[in-house]
């Protein structure tokens, strides 16, 4: 087996720098798809009625989430093989 090197430092770098810009761009891209949803809520003239579904949405949402924490805090808790003594 070939031993494997530890990337360098400039090499960290570059990577780190280019995925700073990925991100940038993605913080650009979505920042632009924002306004023109914006635009488009102002154009239709119905942002109330818009707002009033958001808010019912992330509710529905809101309330999902709360319906599955309990399950996964036992699923965590079989995925560890168990707290039971087996001596």
């Amino acid at each position: 087996m070939a031993k494997r090197n530890k990337p360098t430092i400039r090499e960290v770098a570059s990577v780190t720098a280019q995925l700073m810009n990925q991100v940038n761009s993605m913080k650009r891209d979505i920042n632009a798809l924002v306004g023109t949803l914006d635009f488009y809520i102002e154009y239709k003239g119905d942002s109330t009625e818009f707002s009033e579904h958001i808010n019912k949405t992330l509710d529905a949402q809101e309330g999902k989430e709360d319906e599955l924490q309990p399950n996964e805090a036992h699923n965590e808790s079989s995925d560890r093989g168990g707290t039971e003594d087996k001596g």
